[in-house]
């Protein structure tokens, strides 16, 4: 199924440089807050499309205050090079804090060891622990050493059964 994205959603992406994944939320008519220390390609904010709808926090995300984000957010999105183990912890402190808001994760992982394949399961598990009813991974194209796992809470199921 399709995630139910819909424009005015606010997003939290971890690892958000150079900026491919929030320009594709931004052209969706999201709303992102974009944590990377790193520097963001230019055109997601002089893109006309983006409508000044991107906040770069730049900070690793260690350093990162629940102050440095809004009051509520939909979608919590990663797209990282670092080992899964060192990035869902983060994604966990996002998803408490935003436990009220929250409709759903979308989170890419990097498999630079197709052995490292096998903890997929235990991924899935511990977006389980967060409250999200549905998770599902795919493998994507990208040298087949990408995996995106969504996982809805029970909101964010509401809303896809709200759209047929």
């Amino acid at each position: 199924g399709r995630v139910p994205l819909q424009a005015g959603d606010r997003a939290v992406e971890l690892g958000s440089a150079p900026g491919g994944a929030s320009f594709s939320l931004l052209l969706r008519g999201l709303e992102v807050w974009g944590i990377d220390p790193a520097a963001m390609d230019p055109v997601v904010w002089t893109d006309p499309r983006c409508e000044k709808r991107f906040h770069h926090v730049k900070k690793a995300f260690s350093d990162l205050k629940r102050e440095d984000l809004p009051p509520a957010v939909e979608w919590i999105a990663l797209d990282i090079n670092g080992p899964a183990r060192v990035s869902l912890p983060y994604v966990e402190q996002l998803a408490a804090w935003f436990r009220e808001s929250l409709l759903g994760c979308v989170l890419t992982f990097k498999i630079n060891d197709p052995k490292h394949a096998r903890h997929i399961p235990e991924w899935m598990e511990t977006l389980q622990g967060l409250g999200l009813k549905r998770v599902r991974a795919t493998q994507l194209a990208a040298n087949k050493r990408e995996v995106c796992v969504v996982g809805l809470t029970g909101k964010g199921l509401l809303r896809v059964s709200a759209r047929g």
